[in-house]
């Protein structure tokens, strides 16, 4: 997670430091608590989507807007805004709560400050745009790759908690976030995004600094769809092919079961061989995917044809059977597999054909598909909570051993949350709002037992 306090920081030193000045043009006086920030996202490009590290490259322009009569004088043209020291006003600050790493080359080194007199009413209103550009994290649900939906989310998070600054949608008519896609065109995926679509929503999570206060959550969402072409003209041909000379050991004679296992073994390691090589672009999950049925499917039938010739060798030698009933046998063997790995080709173009027609999709069923991502997001996330809190829960114990015990039993955790969250830098984070309460419930339980 990456804050912007430093920048505000510089902002200040460059400034000579905030205070009030009396030869300073403006009154210095802090907007009336809770403050409300309508925030907007313009993105710019996205590129190098990687489902190997979970990560994104974005760059995108930030609005923030307030309200702020402090600034009327500049915005009538009495004040030069040059003169303007914004390190003795209220600003926003804020982190992206999943940003891994900055592009420091196209990264603004201060944001730019812009003011507007509301003709409707004598209020002024202040712009605050900040350009990013970065890595980000997002845990990428693969199990229906390759006819997989993504949603690249940034989320930008108040650093105040909501009784200072609350978070709010920008009018997507005067100021949308929007990302049309069309000048940067990804090789391995589509942009799924109807015209005057904004996918953006604001709530409130908990802190991980200060667990039991929440804070604004401003969460913009780009769904993109795999091109599946690659798959389809690489990786199904191959296989569909390799199952097809595995029905051709049929021809070999029935009582040569050594050269029908070779040929069997033969394709079976070149299709293991060619899996492992198309794993290496994905990252180690702990389930199996679209693609890897279809590829087990595959092994599977390579296996089930040579228990069928040893078993037509076994029934010829043991006389169990005759040579021409056993050819009978093995010619209908060979048909059905043919038919059933056709028929199974077929369900996978009735897959293509609806994950393709997920372009031409409305706005209400994208949203729909962009729940569900979420849902299996919100799983993992409480797989992660789960495995933080007890890792916190195991530090704090070592930390009351070593100091000799303690009654404030939650204080080690507490502690020993603040190591965690130096090591964990991704994922989950920001959707702490639970753990206060998995803190309390240990917390009781502990002093019940005392």
């Amino acid at each position: 997670m990456f804050n912007y306090s430093s920048l505000f920081s510089r902002m200040q030193e460059k400034s000579g430091g905030g205070g009030p000045a009396s030869d300073y043009p403006l009154d210095i006086v802090c907007p009336a608590y809770p403050v409300q920030v309508k925030v907007s996202v313009k993105i710019i490009k996205i590129l190098n989507i990687d489902t190997s590290s979970n990560t994104f490259l974005c760059d995108f322009i930030l609005t923030c807007k307030w309200e702020d009569n402090t600034f009327l004088p500049v915005a009538s043209g009495k004040v030069n805004k040059s003169n303007v020291d914004m390190s003795r006003h209220f600003v926003p600050e804020f982190d992206v709560a999943n940003l891994v790493s900055l592009n420091s080359s196209d990264l603004s080194t201060e944001p730019e400050f812009e003011f507007y007199r509301r003709k409707d009413s004598n209020t002024c209103r202040v712009a605050m745009k900040q350009r990013i550009s970065g890595v980000f994290f997002e845990h990428f649900e693969l199990a229906k790759f390759p006819f997989d939906v993504q949603s690249l989310s940034i989320k930008v998070r108040a650093r105040q908690d909501v009784t200072k600054v609350q978070w709010a949608l920008a009018s997507q008519k005067k100021y949308p976030s929007v990302f049309s896609g069309t000048r940067f065109t990804l090789p391995e995926w589509d942009y799924l995004c109807p015209p005057g679509t904004p996918f953006v929503r604001v709530e409130d999570v908990g802190s991980t600094t200060s667990i039991k206060q929440p804070h604004s959550m401003f969460i913009f969402n780009q769904p993109v769809s795999r091109k599946i072409g690659y798959y389809l003209s690489n990786v199904v041909p191959l296989y569909f092919i390799i199952v097809a000379f595995g029905l051709v050991a049929f021809g070999n004679d029935t009582a040569d079961l050594a050269n029908r296992f070779n040929a069997l073994i033969a394709l079976l390691l070149t299709s293991t061989a060619f899996k492992y090589i198309y794993k290496e672009s994905l990252p180690r999950v702990h389930y199996l995917t679209r693609l890897d049925y279809y590829m087990y499917l595959e092994h599977l039938i390579l296996f089930v044809q040579g228990v069928m010739h040893a078993w037509a060798k076994v029934s010829l030698e043991s006389g169990w059977r005759s040579a021409e009933d056993i050819r009978d046998i093995e010619i209908v063997q060979c048909v059905s597999i043919a038919t059933l790995w056709i028929f199974f080709h077929v369900i996978l173009v009735n897959w293509a054909k609806g994950h393709r027609a997920l372009l031409d999709v409305d706005a209400e069923t994208l949203e729909k598909l962009l729940v569900d991502v979420e849902k299996q997001d919100r799983r993992y996330n409480q797989m992660r909570k789960r495995g933080m809190f007890w890792m916190c829960w195991a530090r704090g114990a070592k930390k009351r051993g070593k100091e000799g015990g303690t009654t404030e039993s939650g204080r080690g955790i507490s502690s020993s949350m603040d190591e965690v969250m130096d090591d964990f830098e991704l994922g989950a984070l920001f959707e702490m709002e639970d753990f206060g309460d998995m803190t309390d419930n240990l917390n009781n339980e502990k002093l019940a037992d005392s």
